[in-house]
């Protein structure tokens, strides 16, 4: 595994010597300055709660990573997990798609052919950025062929029982020369950001649809997901942004929004139904929050039906919500397939190459 890495330096933080926060980890209290902020006005004390915040995720949050990508299940249980998730898509899906609404036509295929092509290729080449953008605030250089394959590599270690995308990521950067404090903060800046800009636009785009409570409640949510990763960020060891890196950062997390919302859209076509934009964008909250739960292998079972869930709060029918997205999970598989042996032959040429 350790080939598939831009760079064979290490960082030198051993992860098991490193020194882990506790499990409840410690939240800082207010200054003294302020006594317990009540005298605070409100912008002070929201910058005040946040910056707590953001201290309590970059002190202990990142411990707990840590230990959870450290702690291995015992075989059986790992077995047991990735039954589970699958017997759970197999059957929701089946359901799902006996009960989609009659349509008059035939599956049309190729809005699928587009959305597992284009808009697959599309999402790789912004993770791959967005890894670069990541290690560039880490303080390191990494060339697009490598980010890319780091990226497929994480994908695919989402599927098993425990966070091999996280683990994956932050490894490609500590083999790049990153700490691993500094390499799981830049991670989590980067999914903190995610999850934020999922929330922000799934907002604004109910608010345009004239959905008003719901929009309010989920833009809070991005908003203060924003915050949290704004105050991480600044916070972080070794984890730095530029104004440049921050603006291209919301540009790839808002392209990786637009690419997942319009690929759900090219499937919602291909089923013979419709949907709105808002009600797409909506969608993409269930795959940024299946992928920050990770009880089953790559959110399995767990993204659809958070899908199927979110269906009718966005006037969508459920099964249509669930179908496309387990439809647009099984092209990423594929796809995955596919790019995964690309990078690795043209990896082998290099390394030979090198060789000679």
């Amino acid at each position: 595994m350790a080939a598939l890495y831009p760079s064979g330096v290490t960082s030198g933080d051993d992860p098991s010597t490193a020194q882990v926060p506790t499990e409840r980890g410690s939240i800082p209290v207010v200054s003294e300055e302020h006594g317990d902020g009540a005298d605070l006005g409100p912008s002070e004390a929201v910058t005040g709660w946040l910056t707590r915040l953001g201290a309590w995720l970059t002190d202990a949050w990142p411990g707990r990573l840590l230990a959870a990508i450290n702690r291995r299940h015992s075989p059986r249980v790992e077995r047991v997990l990735v039954v589970v998730a699958a017997v759970v898509f197999i059957v929701a899906t089946a359901v799902a798609w006996r009960s989609l609404p009659a349509t008059d036509g035939p599956l049309l295929w190729l809005p699928v052919v587009i959305a597992g092509t284009v808009g697959i290729a599309a999402m790789l080449t912004l993770n791959a950025v967005e890894y670069r953008i990541a290690a560039r605030s880490a303080g390191l250089a990494m060339g697009f062929t490598a980010a890319m394959r780091i990226n497929v590599l994480a994908s695919a270690a989402a599927l098993l029982p425990l966070p091999g995308s996280v683990l994956v990521r932050v490894q490609g950067l500590r083999s790049a020369g990153a700490t691993y404090r500094t390499a799981t903060a830049a991670i989590a800046v980067v999914g903190v950001a995610w999850t934020a800009t999922t929330f922000l636009m799934a907002g604004i785009a109910q608010l345009i649809a004239g959905e008003v409570a719901l929009g309010l409640m989920v833009l809070a949510g991005g908003v203060v997901l924003s915050g949290v990763a704004v105050v991480v960020s600044r916070r972080a060891a070794g984890v730095r942004y530029t104004g440049a890196a921050a603006a291209g950062m919301v540009a790839v997390q808002v392209g990786r929004v637009m690419v997942q919302a319009a690929r759900f859209w090219l499937l919602v076509i291909a089923l013979g139904a419709s949907a709105s934009v808002g009600q797409v964008v909506a969608l993409t909250v269930a795959v940024s929050i299946s992928t920050a739960i990770a009880i089953f292998p790559g959110g399995l079972g767990i993204r659809e039906l958070l899908a199927a869930g979110i269906a009718p709060l966005i006037g969508l029918p459920a099964s249509v919500s669930l179908v496309v997205v387990a439809v647009d999970r099984l092209l990423g598989l594929v796809a995955l397939g596919v790019a995964g042996v690309f990078l690795g032959v043209v990896h082998r040429g290099r390394a030979e190459a090198e060789e000679t």
